[in-house]
């Protein structure tokens, strides 16, 4: 959806109205709304609205529902977060070599076992790098 508004931005020449109309994503605590976020829990999904108490409206991703979380209890979507990076091949504390498929800051991270293909729904401190 955020291409697409891009897409829509960058390539039509809009009325001043309506082009003013649109209003760049709010941010609080260093989570902005269109953000993808994950709690402490296991639930995750895109943040749609933010109040100023400092808690967030979550479209559930996992679940098909719409929640208030508090920005305390929200990590963002990230590249890389201490020594792990998305993407990257790890072992889980069972022993079972997987990938990290999503990484958030708040630690959480959703792996994907790699002989059975199963998302599981971890923090860093459940997984270690694979030596090479």
């Amino acid at each position: 959806m955020k291409f697409l508004k891009v897409l829509l931005l960058s390539t039509l020449t809009l009325p001043l109205t309506l082009a003013s109309a649109y209003s760049a994503p709010r941010c609080l605590d260093n989570i902005c709304e269109e953000n993808i976020v994950s709690d402490n829990i296991g639930y995750f999904g895109e943040v749609v609205k933010i109040y100023d108490n400092h808690t967030a409206d979550v479209a559930l991703i996992n679940v098909p529902a719409k929640y208030n979380f508090k920005l305390s209890e929200l990590g963002t979507l990230t590249e890389c977060y201490q020594e792990f990076c998305e993407y990257q091949m790890v072992v889980d504390k069972w022993g079972n070599p997987g990938q990290i498929y999503a990484l958030f800051n708040n630690g959480r991270i959703h792996f994907v076992e790699q002989e059975t293909g199963d998302f599981y729904y971890l923090t860093i401190k459940d997984i270690a790098k694979i030596n090479q």
